[in-house]
């Protein structure tokens, strides 16, 4: 299921809002952060050849992954806010961008949009038919009309037809 997120679903600990709250722009950085995030998401399930919606909402299985980076993003944009940069955080940062990146080469399977059916990662596995007719491969459209000139024999010494 895809569903919008909002910077309040970036949970920041009040001490770190506060010094958010301080710092000049510090908290429409946070927006701008989130919403390049998403759209840093969306293009991953492009890159794959998933089916997303474009309209800035996220799958429920990328929704902590967004967070996780929007969140580390944020505070290291600003150099006062280096205690904040544990490495936990960065740990789950790196992790979101694994993922982003599993995502895009096709490792990583996502919703489709308005569906709970994921995509396979391989479409085109085993698509094989069961039974190979002996028409297989279709010939192209050149090789299936009969030559105008007649056709040698297979077995030149055999008689003449009548």
């Amino acid at each position: 299921m895809w569903r919008p997120i909002t910077i309040d679903d970036v949970r920041l600990p009040d001490a770190e809002k506060a010094m958010l709250r301080n710092i000049q722009g510090g908290q429409d950085f946070g927006a701008t952060a989130l919403l390049n995030v998403v759209r840093e998401f969306d293009a991953a399930g492009k890159a794959g050849g998933y089916e997303t919606p474009g309209d800035d909402t996220v799958a429920d299985l990328c929704r902590m992954h967004v967070i996780n980076r929007t969140r580390w993003l944020w505070l290291c944009e600003f150099p006062s806010l280096k205690a904040f940069q544990t490495e936990g955080r960065k740990k789950l940062n790196d992790d979101a961008l694994t993922f982003l990146n599993n995502v895009a080469d096709r490792k990583q399977n996502i919703d489709l949009p308005n569906s709970a059916t994921p995509v396979p990662s391989s479409a085109n596995w085993n698509s094989e038919n069961r039974l190979i007719l002996r028409t297989h491969p279709i010939p192209p459209a050149s090789q299936q009309m009969p030559p105008a000139t007649p056709a040698p024999y297979a077995n030149p010494d055999a008689p003449a037809d009548l």
